[in-house]
Parts: C-alpha cells; structure tokens; sequence
C-alpha cells in the first residue's frame, strides 16, 4: 500500500477509536456473543484488521505498536476474535476468519495469550462448521506472522477435533454447542494448550 493511502487510512482509524466506547461492555458471557458486527467497537476491529491485511511489513508494524500503546486495543481484541465467528454463514465468509487472524497478529499474545488461543480456536470451529477451509488461510498468515505467533497459529491450526470441541462447550454461544457434551474444567482445557510460550 502507498504510504500516503495508508497514513489516511490510519489516521481514520484512530479518529474512529476515540470517537465511541473504547471497551466492550459485557454484563453476562451470553453479552459476548450479542449484537455481533453492530457496535463500534467491532466496526474498529474490523477497519484495523483490513488495513492490516492490505498494509506492507513496515506499515503493520506501526499497528502492532499503535495497538500495544492503547491498552483498551489489547484488552479487547480477544473478543473481537471470538465473536466474528458468528457472522460466518457461508463458505463465502472466509473474509472473517482472516479478520480475525489479522486480530490476533496485532494482540500478538500480549495480554493473557490463552484467550486469545481459545478465541481463535472458536473462529476456526465456526469456519468450519460453515465449510470454510481453514488450514490454508492459517498458512498464509503463518508465513509472515512474529515467530511466538507462528507457534500460536500453527497450535490452532493443527488442534484436534476433541480439544476443540471441549473448547467450544466451554466457551462457545449455545447454538454452538451439543446437547450431549458436558462442559470440561478449565484444567482439562489449558492442560492441551499451556506452557507454549514458557521461556526456556
């Protein structure tokens, strides 16, 4: 992208940020999964993930570091991530599962790195629910992700079917889930997907 596209676009963006709520503002877990695509905040996601996909090297690591400077971005990208699943309908709707990915680039893992896992392990199970090919889409954000990402990535995308049902009667809106499974404790969960990151 043109350098001067894109300060115009970003420029837009951040205008975009401060000119609504900066939080999600949740009063139960079902809240989570309300009025998907409809509220500002997901519109803001949404326009920074674009222009992150669209953006060269250079201009994506400025929105990485514009993202770690506001704390209000990183304590709410994780959301973002789960939630857009539910605007995937089709096999057509891939572009959400790149938004989405896109989103978990620009976290990059810097708050609690687990939910953001869980997050992306709900956007691939509701991609695939609508027949959506999701491995491919994972490898081509794997190429040019940071390396603690590309382990991230490469965890969701190769995550087994159990796990990831487990992770989505657990964390998932209910027509999501099946009447026959039984929520797992947390220990269970974390069990597959901790310690990814540990220093060695």
């Amino acid at each position: 992208m043109q350098q001067t596209e894109f300060d115009m676009k970003f420029s837009e963006i951040q205008a975009m940020f401060k000119a609504g709520a900066n939080s999600y503002q949740f009063k139960s877990g079902d809240d989570v999964w309300a009025n998907v695509g409809s509220i500002h905040l997901d519109n803001f996601f949404t326009e920074l993930a674009t222009l992150y996909i669209e953006a060269n090297d250079g201009q994506r690591s400025t929105l990485y570091e514009y993202c770690g400077r506001q704390q209000a971005i990183i304590e709410n990208l994780w959301y973002y991530i789960r939630r857009v699943g539910k605007l995937i309908e089709t096999n057509d709707d891939k572009k959400w599962l790149e938004l989405g990915i896109a989103c978990s680039l620009l976290d990059g893992g810097r708050m609690d790195y687990r939910d953001t896992i869980t997050s992306l392990i709900l956007l691939r199970f509701a991609a695939e629910r609508k027949g959506v090919e999701t491995r491919s889409t994972f490898d081509n954000f794997i190429q040019t992700a940071q390396e603690n990402m590309k382990k991230m990535l490469e965890n969701v995308r190769d995550h087994p079917e159990s796990s990831i049902r487990s992770s989505v009667e657990y964390f998932g809106p209910t027509e999501w889930k099946t009447k026959e499974s039984k929520a797992p404790e947390k220990k269970t969960f974390w069990k597959t997907v901790g310690g990814l990151f540990k220093s060695k």
